[in-house]
């Protein structure tokens, strides 16, 4: 990277104050000191400093004179020059460091530095301001943002602006916001709004993305608050699951009404499936289901959550769950659907009838179908995890856990570890004398031992050593020597 103080003697030879666009202006003969950054291009940046022409050193690149006003400026002017010489290695050091986040990460060009180096008139811009350009960005009709993504942006705003009310600051800066503010802002939410902690991490992780767009729109060379270290930590709860003896209950139901039983029904098409409510009022078989060349069914849906971004279905084998399959075959394919309030509080009364250990809930519906392909069913995490649309750290903190059962299940099935050579041997030596003794029994006397040393092949092992079993005599003990590998032209070594 190049700098350059110059003196623009063409461009705008007006004093501060003085409007070059008044023709009754003159031109006072000063003339703006610029810095020029030449780094993958030129940047030119108005250091506040003007001279004459007679004023101005080419040579040294600085002001005339001894006076303290001309040594003042003159330190003002290597102060730019080192400041855009800092800003370029911080940023470079930024770069190429594995452990910077992506959005602090920047071009190393000429413009870049200017950014850093002067802040532009946006970062004047108020923070709540800077909020409500956030949310008008994300309610674009091309980004496609759910509804209920975009109400809870626009509340948590709600929450902010009566926070910095109390504060008695609702004009407050967006550069003003720091890390010990956020800390405060969140010690607000939990203390005074009595929000749980990970309610309070919403807005603090709202008010991050916010600062993140924008430092990504120029207001600022970067957010200050993307490294937060949340205080308030909720404990892990385990997640919860209807117990099997329940689902049972559920499966064997014989309710008064109809509409009870098509509610039990719809349950427990969420519980096989592994598919939210929203799911299974979207389901329409025509769409849905489809069959594969090898004759096997399969309900593919794509999950509301990514529908707008990543149009990728789930797929859930029916045919690897005839529970599945049967529940829909018994309704002809076509499910009953319900509003999400009356499905809840029809739920209730059917666990009050049935008398189940906890009551039903749509989302309960979801999370016991994790842990039954988990720990009833015994699929591995990866493939519930691509059944319920999830990844498996999200399946681990908020649906299911591996239980006790299904990791001795799985123990069980592994094969038990190969017998060493000296194992086999010694298993064959004890077979032969079992036989001898047999024979003994029998009348029949062996004229010579049933293994001989020398008809035991060479045995190489898993490392390549090839052994081969040598004995003294007859009736002895055998031992078992090792020898080095068979070269490649074949010859078998002696004992």
């Amino acid at each position: 990277m190049n700098t350059l103080l110059w003196r623009v003697a063409g461009k705008g030879a007006w004093l501060p104050g003085q409007d070059p666009r008044d023709p009754e202006q003159s031109p006072a003969g000063k003339a703006p000191i610029y810095l020029r950054i030449t780094l993958a291009g030129r940047a030119n940046l108005a250091t506040g400093v003007w001279a004459t022409e007679a004023e101005w050193n080419v040579d040294a690149h600085e002001l005339r004179g001894k006076s303290d006003a001309v040594k003042l400026d003159n330190a003002g002017l290597k102060d730019w020059v080192n400041r855009a010489n800092s800003a370029y290695l911080t940023q470079k050091a930024l770069n190429d460091s594995p452990d910077t986040p992506p959005e602090l990460k920047r071009p190393l060009t000429a413009q870049t530095i200017k950014l850093l180096l002067s802040p532009k008139l946006s970062s004047r811009l108020e923070l709540l301001d800077l909020y409500r350009a956030f949310i008008a960005q994300q309610e674009k009709p091309e980004l496609r943002m759910a509804a209920k993504t975009l109400q809870g942006y626009r509340a948590r705003l709600g929450k902010l602006e009566t926070y910095l009310l109390y504060l008695r600051r609702p004009k407050l800066l967006a550069t003003e916001v720091t890390l010990p503010w956020v800390r405060k802002y969140e010690e607000w939410c939990v203390n005074s709004l009595k929000h749980d902690p990970s309610t309070a991490r919403k807005h603090v992780n709202t008010l991050q993305q916010v600062m993140s767009h924008g430092a990504h729109e120029g207001h600022y060379p970067a957010s200050p608050i993307t490294d937060y270290d949340f205080q308030y930590c909720k404990e892990p709860a385990d997640p919860d699951f209807l117990p099997e003896a329940d689902v049972a209950k559920l499966q064997q139901a014989e309710l008064a009404t109809r509409t009870l039983n098509e509610v039990v029904d719809a349950w427990l098409f969420c519980c096989y499936s592994g598919l939210s409510y929203i799911e299974y009022y979207r389901f329409d078989p025509a769409e849905h289901l489809h069959t594969d060349l090898q004759g096997r069914r399969w309900l593919r849906i794509v999950r509301q959550k990514k529908r707008w971004y990543y149009n990728e279905p789930v797929s859930i084998p029916l045919y690897a769950f005839p529970e599945l399959l049967a529940l829909l075959e018994r309704n002809k394919y076509q499910l009953r659907k319900f509003s999400n309030k009356y499905f809840n509080e029809t739920l209730k009364q059917v666990s009050a009838i049935l008398e189940l250990s906890k009551p039903l809930t749509v989302g309960l519906a979801r999370h016991t179908a994790s842990h039954r392909m988990r720990n009833v069913h015994g699929l591995p995490d990866e493939t519930v995890a691509d059944i319920c649309g999830h990844s498996v750290k999200m399946m681990n903190r908020h649906y299911s856990r591996k239980r006790e059962e299904s990791i001795a299940l799985a123990v069980e099935k592994l094969a038990p570890p190969a017998k060493s050579i000296e194992e086999q041997y010694q298993e064959a030596l004890a077979n032969a004398e079992r036989l001898r003794e047999q024979l003994k029994q029998t009348g029949i006397v062996a004229s010579k031992p049933l293994i001989s040393p020398d008809a035991l092949p060479p045995m190489p092992d898993h490392n390549g050593v090839v052994h081969r079993f040598t004995g003294p005599a007859p009736n002895q003990e055998f031992t078992l020597a090792k020898q080095p590998a068979l070269k490649a032209t074949g010859t078998t070594p002696t004992a």
